[in-house]
């Protein structure tokens, strides 16, 4: 039986990590407070985000951790980052996202109402499966902001806070940012989509 979470103590040189930090910190000025499918809810997420592109280099080395962890573990038919983005988000003091998943039924478009139209789309609907955080800060940084894990009511797991862990996990896991309490603590996160679970 697969495990619903998969991490990876990475042995991505820390050096590499900060490469990527300073990359991604050319985009700071164009955070944007983070919204869920309710828009900007601060009693469900308070943070920071903005989006980067699938162009961008670093997609290709969490494309290989997410494609490790899937082989390793989950086997799901999976195919593309949703959207061809992930998103890079910063909490600063106080800033949390309380407990959600990622993805579930709800995330497929909805059929068309034609039955012909019907049959297109559903052959085309895709599926957040997989859900993956690079921690780009490392634990000195900041304090608070644990990434909670709840597989069932007596179940629940810390990711790692250590710099370039990778963490991937099934959608439809339980989780939550926890407030962080000073510092600022940045990830990568994105979903990795497939055809509709059948």
């Amino acid at each position: 039986m697969a495990d619903a979470l998969k991490w990876y103590m990475t042995s991505i040189p820390d050096e590499l990590v900060d490469i990527v930090s300073k990359s991604l910190n050319n985009f700071d000025e164009h955070f944007t407070p983070a919204v869920t499918t309710g828009g900007v809810t601060l009693d469900i997420r308070d943070s920071k985000t903005l989006w980067v592109d699938q162009s961008h280099w670093i997609m290709g080395l969490c494309w290989h951790y997410v494609m490790i962890a899937n082989r390793e573990n989950f086997l799901y038919d999976i195919d593309r980052f949703e959207n061809g983005t992930v998103q890079y988000t910063s909490y600063d003091v106080g800033e949390y996202y309380n407990w959600h998943v990622d993805g579930d039924v709800t995330t497929c478009q909805e059929p068309l109402a034609d039955s012909k139209e019907r049959f297109i789309q559903r052959s085309t609907e895709k599926s957040r499966k997989l859900s993956f955080i690079m921690q780009l800060s490392s634990p000195e940084e900041y304090t608070g902001g644990e990434v909670q894990l709840q597989f069932n009511s007596n179940d629940t797991s810390f990711l790692p806070k250590q710099k370039g862990t990778i963490a991937v996990f099934d959608s439809r896991t339980l989780h939550r940012v926890k407030k962080v309490t000073s510092g600022r603590r940045k990830s990568l996160v994105g979903w990795i989509e497939g055809p509709r679970w059948r």
